[in-house]
């Protein structure tokens, strides 16, 4: 299906689907599948959806499970504030509105990757790496999990089976308080990895600073990047201009949420420096 046709066939007005089953991945983050055959058919990984909790609010969503052929899709929520304290205190037969899928996705490129991902910044890069795996076309691939402690980390078991029964798969979990796998941050990680073997993509989901530290590594090793921001989405189709990033006026929502590294160095004005706040002031990081 080329563009024209997925455009064509965005849902843009909320449509409420079926909670199939909610998972509690740890205490604050659940993952939510639900029925979308419509999203599920023409979605790719690192697109996002709007997601709509009757009566509370609208916040967007990135997938982390995209099955095109039982039509499921999942959004893995942390609890940070009313909308996602809502979304996951939904149940298995309860619904909810979504719309979507909106944005650019990732472009699937090099052989040697590296997938980083903060806290649940892995949710987007779960899909990612089983569309990587069923078109089998990597010969490596890397999978740096963070968190702050072995609590939070995200899909480490489901990777580490993943790695089990494919012996080019290499899971490297890292807490900061060392509890579990390496003790450190995860760009320290990346630069033990791209210090002692060739790597030709860098994927990385995760804080903004995070993502910031992540950029100097590859730059300075001359490796390509692709990472996913977050920023305040209203409309998620490019006409409030909510999430316009500084100095281009590039719009997240349309024209991200994924930028690769050229894009990064023409916004280097605000990546990894500020956001903006529902009223459009800017909030340093």
């Amino acid at each position: 299906m080329n563009e024209a046709n997925k455009s064509d066939n965005i849902v843009h007005a909320p449509k409420m689907v079926k909670i199939t089953k909610v998972i509690q991945e740890n205490p604050t983050v659940s993952s939510i599948e639900m029925k979308a055959p419509n999203i599920a058919r023409i979605a790719e990984p690192g697109q996002f959806v709007m997601v709509w909790c009757p009566g509370v609010d609208e916040a967007p969503m990135g997938l982390s499970i995209i099955d095109k052929e039982k039509g499921i899709i999942a959004i893995t929520v942390e609890q940070v504030g009313e909308a996602t304290r809502a979304v996951c205190s939904k149940k298995a037969g309860d619904f909810l509105g979504i719309r979507g899928p909106y944005g650019k996705g990732f472009a699937l490129k090099g052989k040697k990757i590296v997938a980083v991902g903060g806290g649940y910044g892995m949710a987007p890069l779960r899909a990612l790496i089983q569309k990587f795996l069923k078109l089998n076309i990597f010969d490596t691939i890397d999978v740096i999990i963070a968190a702050k402690t072995k609590e939070q980390l995200v899909f480490l078991k489901e990777m580490e089976k993943l790695a089990e029964k494919n012996s080019r798969i290499f899971i490297q979990p890292c807490t900061d308080d060392g509890t579990r796998g390496m003790k450190g941050l995860a760009h320290q990680a990346l630069l033990k990895i791209v210090s002692e073997k060739k790597v030709d993509e860098v994927y990385a989901v995760g804080p903004e600073l995070m993502l910031k530290k992540v950029f100097e590594i590859t730059e300075k090793h001359g490796i390509e990047l692709q990472v996913s921001l977050t920023r305040y989405v209203k409309c998620a189709i490019g006409l409030c201009g909510q999430c316009v990033l500084d100095p281009t006026g590039t719009i997240l929502c349309t024209e991200g949420p994924v930028f690769n590294s050229n894009k990064l160095r023409e916004i280097k004005k605000c990546f990894g420096k500020y956001t903006r706040d529902a009223s459009g002031q800017k909030i340093t990081f």
